[in-house]
């Protein structure tokens, strides 16, 4: 951890929860970042403590799982810092402007969800609009389409556990919301022009390098 002076919050949030690369400032690659004080809102702090009961869990397991612990912890700072961020653009954006609230309520649910299946029909049902409109305006703001996003999101988090465990692909994409081992390889191949055990291969070889 280090400490960041950051003159303009705006950009940064910007980038990081839009995900766009305009931000420059010492080209900075931290994985999250944390005001010096925040408040969690009841339902961030009740995700807070089942989420630190699973790290506890994972901790006392007989058969204890660094890097897996590791990993479930640093998905809880990152779910932290994007709740921060989106706080600070719906205050400098236009907290009331409604298809901005509303992209917003969906990234949350991707972020929450995206390890289960996830169709146009159940985010109609949720967000109790038309898809295609939703989709438009989420394409907008993040400069995605929703399942091009959710299968982003799988797939940073398949390459997070090819990289830190050594679960077999299959449990891997399952883990990711992509439970079909045919499917999984085609969509991680897609984003990272790897199929999994090339890209598996690779970062071992990277860490053997580097030893």
């Amino acid at each position: 951890m280090k400490a960041v002076e950051v003159k303009d919050i705006l950009p940064l949030a910007r980038h990081v929860i839009l995900e766009e690369e305009a931000y420059q400032a010492g080209q900075d690659n931290s994985i999250c970042h944390f005001p010096k004080n925040y408040s969690l809102s009841k339902k961030d702090l009740s995700f807070s403590f089942l989420a630190m009961n699973e790290i506890l869990g994972l901790y006392r397991r007989k058969y204890f799982n660094r890097g897996l612990t590791a990993l479930k912890f640093t998905e809880w700072l990152i779910k932290v810092s994007r709740k921060y961020f989106i706080d600070t653009l719906q205050t400098h954006e236009g907290g009331n402007t409604k298809s901005f609230i509303k992209v917003h309520a969906l990234l949350d649910y991707i972020h929450e969800h995206y390890t289960e299946k996830i169709t146009s029909t159940d985010i109609e049902q949720e967000f109790e609009c038309n898809y295609d409109y939703i989709n438009r305006v989420f394409t907008k703001w993040t400069g995605r389409s929703i399942m091009r996003y959710v299968n982003r999101i799988r797939i940073d988090h398949a390459k997070e556990l090819i990289e830190a465990t050594h679960l077999s692909f299959n449990e891997i994409g399952y883990l990711s919301g992509l439970d079909d081992p045919y499917y999984f390889s085609k969509v991680f191949k897609k984003y990272e022009g790897l199929s999994p055990s090339q890209y598996y291969k690779k970062v071992r070889e990277r860490g053997e390098s580097g030893q």
